[in-house]
């Protein structure tokens, strides 16, 4: 009796034992399967700030889990591996992504850089004031060539309804392109413009409307490019309408949006 008694525990004790390993086994492997289903971040870009004279050095990363950085530019659909810096010496909008085998995909996050013009502009005037709490500088802002503030308290000149136009003098020369530099920040009731419309005179020579500008949409920078009829000039007038009222899928929907702006550039 004693025997099977003893036969009967290391029974019972071996049962207990491939249970637990089997438990162990059975959690590992479900914890693995976790990973599957888990969205890697998306990696960071970094510049100094996105305007440049000659070139800048973008730096990307860092990711968890050792995941691979992968980026293309604008036009370019081939994705390449993240090694070291990257060197631009043009205007490109740059994507960026994480992947690993274990784990989703990240999101493909953008970052557009600008290569500012050779010249610069003399002056530039408005009869509209921004408003006093985001006047900056004044209207010198807009042509000193420098991003504004990340939190939009510096370097940006703030606009409530309505519509705004900006005079700017230069040196007479061919012209082809103007660029607006605004923000995005729909949480703040900060929209894009919904048209800029760019005058020589009394001829409209460019034009952009923004087709977007209403549609909830990630925050960040915005370069709206309106290129124009190739023409010899030294002064300009720029056009920014705003929309009319926020749209009535946001918080305020009816209230008047705000349009902030940092730079004007003429190429």
């Amino acid at each position: 009796m004693i025997v099977k008694k003893v036969h009967r525990i290391n029974f019972i004790f071996f049962s207990f034992f491939c249970s637990a390993i089997l438990m162990l086994v059975g959690c590992q492997r479900s914890i693995y399967l976790q990973t599957k289903s888990i969205q890697l971040s998306p990696p960071q870009m970094r510049v100094d700030q996105p305007f440049f004279d000659d070139k800048i050095s973008l730096h990307i990363g860092p990711t968890e889990n050792k995941a691979k950085i992968e980026y293309r530019l604008e036009g370019n659909e081939k994705w390449q591996s993240y090694k070291i810096p990257i060197s631009i010496d043009n205007s490109t909008k740059i994507f960026a992504r994480a992947s690993s085998k274990s784990f989703i995909d990240s999101e493909v996050k953008s970052l557009q850089l600008v290569k500012l013009p050779k010249f610069k502009m003399s002056s530039v005037e408005t009869k509209r004031k921004a408003h006093p709490k985001y006047a900056s500088q004044g209207v010198s802002e807009l042509i000193d060539r420098q991003k504004g503030q990340v939190d939009y308290t510096e370097g940006w000149l703030g606009y409530s309804g309505g519509e705004v136009v900006f005079d700017v003098d230069f040196d007479p020369r061919m012209v082809e392109k103007v660029i607006v530099s605004t923000l995005r920040n729909q949480d703040a009731w900060i929209f894009s413009p919904s048209r800029v419309q760019v005058f020589h005179g009394k001829t409209m020579v460019g034009e952009k409307s923004i087709s977007n500008a209403g549609q909830a949409t990630e925050n960040g920078n915005e370069f709206i490019e309106i290129p124009l009829q190739k023409l010899k000039s030294g002064r300009l007038s720029i056009r920014v309408e705003l929309l009319q009222e926020i749209p009535s899928w946001h918080i305020a929907s009816g209230q008047k949006p705000w349009v902030f702006i940092d730079e004007l550039l003429i190429y």
